[in-house]
């Protein structure tokens, strides 16, 4: 847990901000494989920034993210609030 805290608590912040993190394919895969789950839980282990809870978000009835890293937890938490997402806890 500490390597996790060190190596990417640190750079929580530009986790958000990376287009690398925040774009791709699977996203819209994702997506697809969601619609019409209106009521479905979601659990998105190493979330990282939350960018998979950010695109499932609108989708689903509740978002559960989780990360080793608190400062990680922190960023989504500010991030959903940011965004409007209410059915993201962390």
């Amino acid at each position: 847990t500490q390597v996790v805290q060190k190596q990417f608590g640190e750079q929580a912040s530009a986790y958000l901000s990376s287009a690398v993190h925040a774009q791709g394919s699977e996203f819209a895969l994702l997506q697809a494989e969601l619609a019409g789950q209106g009521d479905a839980r979601l659990l998105d282990l190493g979330c990282g920034a939350g960018h998979v809870s950010f695109h499932v978000a609108p989708l689903v009835k509740d978002v559960v993210a989780y990360d080793l890293s608190q400062q990680m937890l922190d960023v989504v938490a500010a991030a959903a609030q940011d965004r409007g997402f209410t059915n993201i806890s962390t």
